[in-house]
């Protein structure tokens, strides 16, 4: 929720992961205005996040205003009480979508059609039900989307019934309702650029105490089963019991682990990991784009065509931009977040299925081909497979500058699998076909590219032939791109030191049921080309065509593949591309996605991570200090953010072969005190002061004896 007070009346944006219309636009539930009468004292009211315990109040010192969501279930609680005088309290539901709305061609960019929407593309209406004493809102998405659009347009009419789709028939939306508030007006407005309705509810009579609450609900299928299931929660609320479960929770993620200081940038980390934790048990990955926190989006940029309504975002709302993703979601492993790891690995489990479909349909063989900009149903995003092909262009292609041939993305988050069981327990055995078919798919993939180029399938020393292959978005039509050599190396051996050489064969009953041939990755790992290296520098490939964007991957042996860095063999190479490479020097910057503090941070350059980090981790341009952005994006830049916490970790601790490296980049003039994670379920609290360490616990303790400090 976005809350904010003005003129006396409590706002605020009501946001749920997973809201995707027929468009795959993340449409928000609506607004909600809370009025008083007598009003809050506008010279003494203060309005206040309690980060520690997850909620927000509102007061003049008299009346007091509480609002909170349950941690365990989509419920939305708001708690008004006075000490003096009985208050009487109006409630409005505001909705901007009771019309169908006909999209602007900025508006379009919000969904997944972006600059490729078909003429009269819109925004179909809510349902709104209006009842004496509760509201129900809601959006029901037709059975066809933009899931059958792609599909037509990707040529897969013929293996569509096989595909999961998780947009059709798909309705969310809930249920508003206090006791002793009754309907007394419907009203209308405009709030910023956009017109509304409104329908007001309020208290019969005036009351000390009152509470409103909002039960949420997403479902596929009948609207009938959705509203079963939503009175079916509605009944399982109580709410004594949910705020203390809840408000334990969010104490308890404190303690998980910290950053404590004086500094705004310890502040702004913080205040950026509570925006992560607020979709922590969501059924979908919190979008780098904006989050669930996105506003009105005049008040991120004043040109007139972007005065839209509060659903829009740059960049679409359920396709989602791998490179900028794991920037979310890398810095959970050190926080200890691994519940809210979670729906991003999900996310990558539920759709790889899709993505082997495509190998076998467009080039009749295995292995997941997961696209930079995919879909939440695994197929390319709609415009940046391109309305405008070639004749004869390969259909499984994206006719694209940017994206064409960058699949390497997705074993990042492969990787974050496998990471996460180095930090702890996790069972991660679901995940494990996921990361055999990611990397299946370049080890058949480039076979079956060389074997239609010329007679030899490899190189003449038994090698893949990455060819062609793209260095992020920035190194196109690359030979051997450094970035995906690294991703594929790192992986491959983080695989086989775990023992998951082959993929587990599924036992159904009595019977082994494997679809296609064994994949042993100790072989893959063989035919996987090295990386190359030219005068004293990382190269970004053996060879590219262009430069289409501005990310030096290059660098990405440093992060995210970590192999160079503090205490790892040769980091006087890695240095000398940060300090020396032309093309790393003049992207050098701390705007959006930038990762040039992170690897700063890996490489111990200490004065240049500090002044990179300032700059990232300053207050941002609005009210809250971490709405960062827009950036590359949109705003709240969620990787900016991201990026900016990975590089501050980095700063504080690195682990290199059973080593802990504590403060390798942290200038020793910036006290701090912090808990972080590292593997083997360590956790490690140090105090720095006054250019000191002048603390250091480890659990368990028998990893004390693996810290290194700083000299």
């Amino acid at each position: 929720m976005n809350v904010w007070v003005e003129q006396g009346d409590l706002l605020f944006y009501l946001s749920r992961s997973g809201s995707f219309d027929e468009n795959n636009t993340l449409l928000k539930q609506g607004r909600f205005r809370i009025s008083l009468s007598p009003a809050l004292d506008s010279l003494t009211f203060r309005q206040i996040l309690h980060l520690n315990e997850g909620y927000v109040e509102v007061t003049d010192g008299n009346i007091s205003i509480s609002l909170w969501a349950d941690v365990n279930k989509p419920v939305v609680h708001v708690d008004i009480s006075s000490k003096r005088e009985k208050v009487a309290v109006a409630t409005t539901y505001e909705n901007w979508r009771t019309e169908d709305l006909l999209l602007s061609n900025r508006e379009r960019f919000q969904t997944s059609y972006k600059f490729s929407a078909p003429k009269g593309l819109k925004t179909r209406h809510d349902s709104i039900i209006a009842g004496e004493r509760a509201l129900l809102f809601m959006h029901h998405n037709a059975a066809k989307t933009i899931f059958d659009a792609t599909i037509t347009q990707q040529q897969m009419e013929s293996v569509k019934d096989r595909l999961t789709n998780p947009i059709a028939n798909l309705t969310f939306g809930g249920r508003m309702k206090g006791e002793g508030f009754v309907l007394m007006d419907t009203v209308h407005g405009r709030y910023a650029s956009s017109d509304y309705q409104g329908w007001m509810y309020v208290t019969e009579q005036p009351r000390k105490k009152c509470h409103l609450q909002i039960v949420l609900n997403t479902r596929q299928g009948s609207v009938d089963d959705w509203q079963a299931e939503l009175t079916a929660r509605e009944r399982s609320v109580r709410i004594d019991r949910d705020r203390q479960q809840s408000r334990r929770w969010w104490r308890q993620f404190w303690q998980r682990s910290y950053l404590e200081g004086d500094s705004p940038l310890i502040r702004n980390y913080n205040l950026f990991r509570y925006m992560l934790a607020c979709n922590s048990r969501g059924p979908w990955p919190t979008k780098f784009n904006g989050g669930l926190f996105t506003f009105d989006p005049q008040y991120v940029n004043k040109e007139a065509e972007y005065r839209l309504s509060p659903d829009y975002r740059n960049w679409g709302g359920g396709v989602h931009t791998a490179q900028n993703q794991r920037l979310v979601y890398w810095p959970m492993l050190k926080n200890g977040d691994f519940d809210l790891l979670l729906p991003q690995l999900d996310f990558y489990l539920n759709i790889y299925k899709n993505a082997e479909e495509r190998s076998r349909h467009y080039w009749g063989h295995e292995g997941a081909c997961l696209t930079e900009q995919v879909e939440n149903y695994g197929l390319p995003c709609y415009p940046e497979y391109g309305t405008k092909r070639p004749k004869g262009f390969d259909p499984g292609l994206e006719h694209n500058a940017w994206l064409e041939y960058e699949w390497d993305t997705c074993l990042e988050f492969c990787m974050m699998a496998l990471e996460a069981r180095r930090y702890t327990p996790l069972d991660i055995s679901k995940y494990i076909p996921m990361i055999h078919s990611c990397l299946r798919f370049f080890d058949e993939h480039y076979q079956y590219l060389a074997n239609q180029r010329g007679a030899k399938a490899l190189d003449d020393r038994g090698k893949l032939v990455l060819y062609p292959g793209s260095g992020g978005e920035t190194y196109k039509m690359a030979y051997n791109s450094t970035s995906t050599i690294a991703a594929l190396r790192t992986v491959a051996e983080a695989l086989i030191a775990m023992g998951y050489d082959q993929e587990k064969i599924v036992l159904e009953g009595e019977v082994p049921v494997i679809s296609h041939s064994p994949f042993l990755i100790s072989n893959f790992l063989q035919r996987i080309p090295n990386i190359t290296i030219r005068d004293g520098m990382l190269q970004p490939a053996l060879h590219y065509e262009r430069v289409q964007n501005t990310e030096p991957t290059q660098l990405y042996p440093v992060f995210p593949w970590r192999m160079y860095g503090v205490g790892r063999p040769n980091i006087d190479v890695a240095r000398n591309t940060y300090a020396n490479d032309s093309l790393a020097l003049k992207f050098r910057s701390h705007v959006g996605w930038k990762q040039d503090a992170i690897w700063a941070a890996c490489l111990g350059l200490t004065d240049e991570a500090a002044r990179l980090i300032q700059l990232k981790m300053a207050d941002g341009p609005h009210r809250f200090p971490a709405f960062w952005g827009p950036g590359f994006d949109w705003t709240p830049d969620h990787n900016w953010g991201g990026s900016g916490m990975i590089a501050m970790q980095e700063m504080l601790l690195q682990e290199v072969d059973n080593k802990i490296y504590l403060f390798p980049a942290w200038p020793l003039s910036w006290d701090i005190r912090f808990r972080l994670h590292a593997s083997k379920g360590t956790v490690v609290d140090a105090e720095l002061q006054g250019g000191r360490v002048i603390s250091v616990k480890v659990t368990p303790k028998e990893r004390q004896q693996d810290i290194v400090l700083p000299q």
